[in-house]
């Protein structure tokens, strides 16, 4: 299984997604309509993510009354990554630091993530 990286920054937080790549060098549709919000009363500590699904998410795909979808295109999942540019106390950190990391995964059909 291949990972296509799609980097839709919100809040310095990146959904991407994974699929089953072809050889033909395809990558499944992108999530769309990404939003960040400040979740409320916790003092900025808390971003909540939402999505609409790739629109070969397997489960968008399985309930479309369309033609059967390219299996080598389906997504399986959603990766929630995150870059940092400051320490917890502030400071700056240095650039080798500053790289997208995985923090979590999303299954498919999901479209919301709390960070």
């Amino acid at each position: 299984m291949k990972i296509h990286t799609i980097p839709i920054l919100a809040m310095a937080t990146v959904l991407s997604i994974a699929s089953f790549a072809s050889a033909k060098g395809e990558v499944p549709a992108p999530p769309s309509n990404v939003v960040a919000i400040d979740a409320p009363n916790d003092s900025g500590q808390t971003v909540i993510l939402s999505w609409a699904l790739s629109l070969n998410d397997i489960f968008g795909t399985l309930e479309a009354d369309s033609e059967a979808p390219d299996p080598n295109l389906v997504v399986s999942m959603y990766s929630i990554e995150r870059r940092t540019d400051t320490s917890a106390n502030g400071e700056e950190i240095t650039e080798e630091d500053k790289i997208w990391r995985q923090i979590a995964e999303s299954a498919a059909g999901e479209v919301t993530f709390t960070d």
